[in-house]
């Protein structure tokens, strides 16, 4: 995803207004469709960093570990990244099911239920 589209994300999440039940559940899909993208991208991006800083030499007076290692340090961040990103996208599924559960009755008015009434005619 480019950084144009999640841009537009953003833009659509900060116009949204809770005003109705149907604005909280675009607002939590948009936002899980922001955080996949920036998930699989910072987990792109990290692999990339990670080969990247492998082939980088070292310097002779920079000791401690193997260029290897040092990058793969590096990109831990990133993927930490990338992971925070999906339990974010994750916590915004949860906030609709959570909204459904805690305010399903307002967002479904119950039906005036018909009695039936016994006909003996």
């Amino acid at each position: 995803m480019s950084a144009e589209n999640l841009r537009k994300i953003v833009d659509d999440l900060s116009r949204i207004e809770f005003e109705h039940v149907e604005d909280v559940r675009r607002y939590a899909y948009k936002l899980r469709d922001l955080q996949r993208a920036v998930s699989i991208e910072a987990d792109l991006s990290a692999d990339e960093l990670q080969a990247q800083l492998e082939l980088t030499p070292l310097s002779p007076t920079e000791g401690g570990g193997t260029t290897r290692k040092r990058a793969k340090m590096v990109a831990t961040h990133l993927r930490r990244t990338a992971d925070y990103a999906r339990a974010s996208a994750i916590s915004a599924v949860r906030l609709w099911s959570s909204m459904r559960r805690h305010y399903g009755s307002l967002m479904k008015p119950e039906k005036a239920s018909k009695k039936k009434s016994l006909n003996f005619n």
